[in-house]
């Protein structure tokens, strides 16, 4: 009889072993093959992958990489957004001029460009400054262009040296400003008694709607005492009113930050700004703000809010929304993130006010990482990290995150930026789907159309 007519009884066991592994083998390699058909079946007949967010434009509507002829210099660079959507960006040109043979600047002209919501239409267009200040020779603090119906506003700080009999000197600080008409003509200088200091110095801060401006002031004297006024101006730049802010009248604790403004002229270490945000002014203050109406007049009994440093705030719905970086001192030293992948670990957080009580109304959500907040409007920011790139956060109306953060390319050069919401670009769902990001520096104007959803 032979060997392998009688096997062990173990044998069968072995067997079947062999055979439910081989029929699991099968199972897995025909499981493994319907994964890897699987997306190419499905690409057959699912629309691609789109990114929730996208650039879908970018122009410059202004470049201009060479000085105009006369034209030494360019400075103080500002860009507004209106209620409507439209832009105004405006900058001072200088010229080189000797004063007791030494090289001096002078403000000779202002420039503007004013487009639409869509970007199609623009009108650039610039004005000779006021006879005034060109013919300023140094002592002069030139407080940027604004454009309005009749021309192009020129506000500006004089200060003069005044010598005593004993020898002793002071400084009388003068705020003016003055229209320059489209055809070239000026209207009236206006100057004030209250705008006028003998001995003391300026630093100030200014911002306009579409039918008011505001010049905001801090003073200092010699001994260190600090003061506040403010210049309300029509649509037509003429001065309303001269008056002092008692808000400002108190010194900040000798911990209290800097509030910080582009806008201003920046001489002391601590000074109150003023912004305008959607249809209201917004002063800045060391560690506070507080919201005015369009002719500045307190809004909610001058009640305060809170807000971090380099924030940047805007107005939603009855509430003030607030996008800051993660304050950096000692307690809150920068930190490593690296799951975020950009070497950078500062936070960035949305915080939200009641605008009539200041009090807030959520704790604050962190949402992104980077180090400074380019610009915020409703339900979107433009961030940059430490390592200079910048991108676009997309976010619900209570500050989450809707999808990763957009990369965007640099713009060389630009110095300051806006971030906007254009009329109508609101989705059924409420969700705005368009933003325009605006990168301006003095002759470059920059526009760039982001778009998110389907």
């Amino acid at each position: 009889m032979k060997a392998w007519a009688d096997p062990a009884p173990a044998e069968p066991v072995a067997v079947a072993g062999v055979v439910a592994r081989a029929r699991m083998a099968a199972v897995a390699g025909a499981a493994l093959a319907v994964a890897m058909l699987a997306p190419m079946l499905l690409g057959a007949c699912a629309e691609p992958y789109a990114a929730p967010c996208r650039v879908e434009g970018e122009t410059y509507l202004v470049r201009e990489t060479a000085l105009p002829p006369g034209v030494s210099g360019r400075l103080l660079p500002r860009v507004r957004v209106s209620e409507d959507g439209s832009l105004e960006a405006t900058w001072l040109a200088t010229t080189s001029v000797l004063r007791r043979n030494l090289p001096v600047d002078t403000v000779t002209r202002g420039d503007a460009l004013v487009a639409s919501a869509d970007g199609r239409e623009a009108r650039r267009f610039a004005t000779a400054a006021p006879l005034a200040l060109r013919s300023r020779r140094g002592s002069t603090i030139p407080l940027g262009t604004y454009a309005l119906a009749e021309g192009l506003l020129f506000p500006w700080i004089e200060e003069d040296v005044l010598t005593a009999r004993d020898g002793s000197q002071q400084t009388r600080s003068r705020l003016r400003s003055q229209i320059v008409h489209f055809d070239g003509s000026e209207a009236p200088l206006q100057s004030a008694v209250a705008a006028t200091c003998e001995n003391c110095t300026f630093a100030a801060s200014s911002a306009r709607l579409s039918d008011s401006a505001v010049i905001l002031v801090t003073t200092r004297t010699p001994d260190g005492a600090r003061g506040l006024f403010y210049v309300y101006l029509a649509k037509d730049g003429s001065w309303v009113r001269t008056e002092e802010l008692l808000w400002g009248k108190q010194d900040p604790p000798e911990n209290a930050r800097d509030p910080g403004d582009a806008d201003s002229t920046g001489r002391f270490d601590r000074n109150y700004a003023v912004e305008s945000v959607g249809d209201a002014y917004i002063v800045r203050g060391f560690g506070e703000e507080r919201v005015y109406s369009r002719d500045f007049q307190p809004l909610y009994g001058a009640r305060t809010f809170e807000a971090p440093d380099n924030a940047s705030v805007y107005r939603g719905n009855g509430r003030l929304q607030v996008v800051y970086p993660e304050p950096v001192d000692e307690q809150h030293p920068l930190r490593d993130d690296s799951a975020v992948g950009r070497g950078e670990g500062r936070a960035l957080y949305f915080a939200e006010y009641d605008e009539k009580t200041g009090a807030r109304t959520a704790a604050p959500k962190r949402f992104s990482v980077g180090a400074v907040v380019l610009g915020a409007t409703h339900l979107g920011a433009t961030l940059r990290t430490s390592a200079g790139l910048d991108y676009f956060a997309w976010l619900t109306p209570s500050g989450e995150k809707v999808a990763a953060d957009l990369p965007l390319a640099a713009v060389p050069g630009t110095v300051v930026s806006s971030l906007s919401s254009p009329p109508g670009a609101a989705s059924p769902s409420m969700l705005p789907r368009s933003f325009v990001d605006y990168r301006v520096s003095a002759g470059v104007v920059f526009r760039r159309s982001i778009v998110c959803g389907n």
